[in-house]
């Protein structure tokens, strides 16, 4: 702890507010989301449209005392020409 200072929380998976947050952005964002994005590479040198797929794999903690905090959470990305 700084002295004068706030003290700083760590916002995770489990924190209240990080659980409040992911609800407002699923409520309000539900439509944007399920659209998904458009990735525009200015310096590429092909002409041809591109596909990538994002997979994410959790792997979480069962335990009810630390209500499913992921234990593995890798993020693969697969791009097809």
């Amino acid at each position: 702890m700084i002295s004068g200072k706030p003290e700083a929380t760590l916002i995770c998976p489990g924190h209240p507010l990080l659980s409040a947050l992911i609800d407002e952005v699923l409520q309000d964002g539900q439509e944007i989301l399920k659209r998904g994005t458009v990735f525009i590479d200015d310096i590429g040198d092909s002409d041809h449209d591109r596909l990538l797929f994002y997979i994410e794999d959790i792997i979480e903690d069962g335990r009810k005392d630390t209500m499913g905090r992921p234990i593995k959470y890798p993020i693969n990305c697969i791009l097809l020409k």
